[in-house]
């Protein structure tokens, strides 16, 4: 456990002089890739989700590649975009001195749990599919609930995105321990309020 710490610690030293993201990017290609390739194997093999159709543009849109590189797509733009936010907040109110780059190799190196979460969600429904024989995958749908907004924040994955955002903003940044600890605090309080007010106000 000591080495992997020491692993982990050495990769975020690195940030500080050579941020690079590359590498995240490509590991987070390869879980996506697999784990839709897996669900669109598995949709195909007992005709779910698939609509035959004479329409070219829509077979396109069909095909596991189109909507894999949409899926990247929308993960890149979702990992810029938080480092964003992400960036004007510790720029205006905790006066970091860093640069985007750096920001964006903490978020994207922390949403690699996150995505293997999503491929253990697929996991699961396919194993659900298979063990009770439903003629289709049935995602829930419903309106969470505030328990379940509440329980889904500190579920195990995203627990060690925090861990990992935690040491990159002691490590790479040079925060004390305290401060990245509170920086981490807020990044799980200020989405967490905004899921319950849009709970509470918007209906569904």
């Amino acid at each position: 456990m000591r080495k992997i710490f020491d692993k982990i610690n050495n990769i975020f030293e690195i940030f500080i002089e050579r941020p690079t993201y590359l590498l995240q990017f490509i590991i987070i290609g390869i879980i996506s890739m697999i784990s839709n390739l897996i669900l669109y194997k598995f949709n195909n093999k007992s005709n779910l989700n698939i609509q035959q159709s004479d329409n070219y543009i829509i077979k396109i849109f069909q095909m596991p590649i189109t909507q894999f590189i949409f899926e990247i797509i929308a993960i890149l733009l979702i990992i810029y975009i938080v480092s964003l936010i992400y960036y004007i907040f510790l720029k205006f109110i905790f006066k970091f001195k860093g640069v985007y780059k750096q920001v964006i190799c903490i978020y994207s190196i922390s949403y690699i749990p996150v995505i293997i979460s999503e491929m253990i969600k697929n996991f699961y429904y396919i194993f659900i599919k298979h063990i009770s024989n439903i003629e289709k995958i049935n995602i829930p749908i419903n309106t969470p609930s505030y328990i379940n907004i509440i329980l889904n924040s500190i579920n195990i994955f995203y627990l060690i995105q925090f861990v990992l955002i935690y040491l990159g903003l002691h490590i790479t940044f040079k925060y004390s321990k305290k401060k990245s600890f509170f920086i981490v605090i807020l990044f799980w309080i200020i989405p967490l309020t905004i899921s319950l007010v849009e709970k509470a106000y918007i209906k569904y």
